[in-house]
């Protein structure tokens, strides 16, 4: 602080008015004030904000896993978001719990559909700890393998969180049903490698 001090003392004689002399001052004076911040407080914070970046990578990662194993028939990415425990509930689409049902249920799927996009949006994230829960909303095109007709759903995913060994994982998705529709100009002649 005597530095601080002589250095403005030093400005003031020097160049009062000067533009680099009035952003040194302000520096200094606001270095000086820092000692009035909760760093825990802050540390917290930064924290929350880490952890929710971290889970909304995670709902990315496991978008790009969900197209990986359909279309190419590649689980691991998918499997790679969930904890071993995991519970996927889509209702009228089945209940799947534990990672060996999972990867039978995403194994299917790759038989089921030729292309799929899925766009997790609006995030409604709650951190408690090592746990979270949130909400997206999904957009999501399909093109079925049977027929090649194009489908679009628009649903609501609600999802548990768990921190295991400081890495966030899935540990339950519960599918809310919202629409499920054939697309009728559809996309297939447009996306490369179909029809």
């Amino acid at each position: 602080l005597f530095a601080d001090k002589y250095i403005i003392h030093w400005i003031d004689r020097k160049s009062p008015e000067n533009d680099a002399s009035k952003f040194i001052r302000y520096g200094l004076q606001r270095r000086n004030n820092m000692g009035n911040v909760d760093v825990n407080k802050l540390a917290e914070q930064v924290q929350l904000l880490s952890d929710i970046e971290a889970i909304k990578l995670l709902k990315y990662q496991y978008a790009r896993g969900c197209e990986q194993a359909m279309m190419e028939g590649n689980n691991k990415p998918v499997l790679a978001t969930l904890t071993q425990d995991a519970v996927w509930d889509g209702g009228d689409f089945g209940h799947y719990e534990g990672l060996d049902q999972l990867d039978q249920f995403f194994s299917g799927l790759n038989a089921t559909f030729t292309f799929t996009w899925h766009f997790f949006t609006n995030p409604m994230i709650e951190v408690a700890g090592n746990t979270a829960k949130a909400r997206w909303y999904m957009l999501a095109f399909y093109t079925q393998t049977e027929d090649g007709q194009d489908l679009i759903a628009i649903t609501i995913e609600d999802d548990k969180y768990e921190k295991i060994d400081g890495k966030w994982l899935i540990s339950e998705v519960l599918l809310i049903p919202g629409v499920m529709a054939p697309f009728k100009e559809g996309w297939s002649s447009l996306v490369m490698g179909q029809k």
